[in-house]
């Protein structure tokens, strides 16, 4: 009992399946050795008992009907009165010989049978006494009957007869030793089956015994703690610690029962702990139920001023999107002062090609002046000197001297003329100087102020860009405020929530009081615990 209670179960069963295996190996080893000389004895039986003397009988035979055929032949032969013709004679020697060739052809399988170093010695002299029956004597008659040879026909006879007796002689002998072996190998066959019959019954009461030590050692080393672990398992869920779980082996089953003690230790100090700690639940339950009053008032004064801050974000909302309108519009605004800027400088830069074009048309003009005081100046030498010559014509020049004096004269307020035009067109010159100038600054204003244009153009495209952005933010902070507002509302409910399972857990604690103080504990409940304790 203390080996088993000490042995584990893999060992044990693993000694159980080992007897059986070992008992198995030995009834297939004798099943095995039984079956394979069973199998050789019977090869050896057909092949020499069966298909060797069968071959050897049918040889004898042949033989015999083919010398039975030589003798009628013979006798045909030496009849006085037969009417035997060549033909047939030689035709009835051809069919003996071809017997005689079938005799060898059924010796030949006789011959290629296989056969052990013992039956060779038996088989030897019956080949020998067979060729030399055939070859010597046999064929040579068939051959002198084929001549129509009676005389070495008949001489052969006596020889071939004694030749005969030989074969048939060994043929005996061969028969006896195989009924003799054969005999010997049934009697060795029963021999086997006689051992393999004890041995398969001796095999069977030993497994039989192994069987009933097995199941005598299941009911005490298995079945029997297992029910006593399970009375304990039943007290246990009865409520009753103060049963005492014994100590066994080392085995499975001894470190089950040292698993179940361990358990009721720790349960024990699990009912103790809990019995304390009920009483300590319950009040901190209350006090979970008074602070869960203070949140939920805290949690609504909470959700009011989250409700408050989600108005003032919608207001900041619509605020932003007019803001953002008015943005929209400012750039498009900025956008169409850019596009008439730009036109405004497309004609400043008419204008200071027109004032060039001017500028450039008085120059040619003061041109013409210079050429027509060169004129002027011109006919009133030519006016001069006509003058002179007028003078020197006397009377006869007068009316000449008139006309040149006329021609001075309309010189003279022809450089007068020519001398104010330039003086106007020096002075409008001067004017478009200026204006050109101006219109050079009003032009590089205009550039300056198109670069401006554009600047506040891309400064409202990126405030507009930062309020959209804006806009986002404060909407997504208004369904964040939301969302708060929702998780706070949640969280009120959850409080509400909480505080009704804080006065669920006081009733549960009062419960669980009632549940810990149905179990049944002994006397040595506070070392017990001690070690559970320990144990954990």
């Amino acid at each position: 009992m203390r080996i088993l209670d000490n042995m584990t179960l893999r060992m044990s069963w693993t000694l159980v399946l080992l007897s059986f295996l070992l008992m198995l190996l030995v009834l297939s080893g004798t099943g095995l050795y039984a079956v394979n000389h069973s199998q050789q004895s019977i090869e050896q039986l057909t092949n020499v008992n069966v298909n060797q003397q069968a071959s050897l009988n049918r040889t004898n035979s042949t033989l015999q009907a083919t010398r039975l055929s030589m003798a009628r032949l013979y006798e045909e032969l030496i009849d006085p009165q037969t009417t035997l013709t060549n033909e047939e004679r030689q035709q009835r020697a051809n069919e003996l010989h071809s017997s005689l060739n079938s005799t060898q052809d059924v010796f030949s399988n006789f011959i290629s049978l296989p056969a052990d170093a013992a039956h060779e010695a038996i088989i030897s002299p019956i080949v020998t006494s067979f060729d030399t029956m055939i070859d010597v004597h046999l064929l040579p008659q068939v051959a002198a009957l084929y001549e129509g040879d009676t005389v070495t026909y008949r001489e052969q006879r006596d020889a071939a007869y004694q030749a005969y007796a030989a074969f048939y002689q060994d043929a005996i002998g061969f028969f006896h030793q195989v009924e003799k072996e054969g005999n010997n190998r049934l009697t060795n066959f029963d021999s086997v089956i006689s051992l393999s019959t004890i041995t398969i019954i001796t095999v069977f009461i030993i497994a039989l015994m192994v069987t009933v030590i097995v199941y005598w050692g299941v009911g005490v080393n298995l079945i029997r703690p297992l029910h006593r672990i399970t009375e304990h398992f039943k007290s246990m869920a009865e409520g009753d610690l103060s049963r005492e779980v014994e100590t066994r082996g080392r085995n499975e089953i001894g470190v089950l029962f040292t698993s179940l003690r361990h358990m009721q230790q720790s349960l024990l100090g699990t009912v103790m702990t809990v019995r304390e700690s009920s009483s300590e639940v319950f009040t901190s339950a209350q006090e979970i139920a008074k602070g869960n009053q203070d949140l939920s008032a805290r949690t609504e004064r909470q959700s009011a001023s989250l409700t408050e801050t989600a108005s003032s974000i919608e207001e900041m909302t619509s605020t932003m999107e007019r803001n953002s309108e008015n943005t929209i519009q400012a750039r498009q605004v900025a956008r169409e002062a850019a596009n008439t800027a730009d036109q405004g400088g497309s004609v400043v830069m008419e204008v200071i090609s027109h004032m060039h074009n001017i500028r450039e048309s008085s120059q040619k003009i003061t041109d013409i002046i210079k050429l027509i005081d060169s004129i002027a100046f011109q006919t009133n030498i030519l006016a001069l000197n006509a003058s002179v010559e007028a003078a020197r014509a006397g009377e006869h020049g007068r009316g000449f001297a008139v006309v040149a004096s006329e021609v001075r004269q309309l010189a003279t307020r022809s450089a007068s003329a020519s001398t104010d035009i330039r003086k106007l067109i020096e002075t409008s010159v001067n004017m478009v100087e200026a204006g050109t100038h101006q219109a050079d600054k009003a032009g590089e204003t205009m550039a300056r102020i198109m670069a401006s244009v554009t600047q506040v153009t891309t400064l409202m495209d990126e405030i507009s860009v930062a309020t959209e952005e804006q806009r986002a933010g404060i909407r997504e902070v208004n369904i964040a405020a939301n969302d708060m507002e929702q998780t706070t509302q949640q969280n009120a409910a959850m409080v509400e929530q909480a505080s009704a399972a804080a006065i669920e857990l006081q009733h549960e604690a009062e419960r669980l009081n009632s549940i810990v103080a149905r179990f049944k504990l002994n006397e040595s409940t506070p070392q017990l615990t001690a070690q559970a304790v320990n144990t954990h």
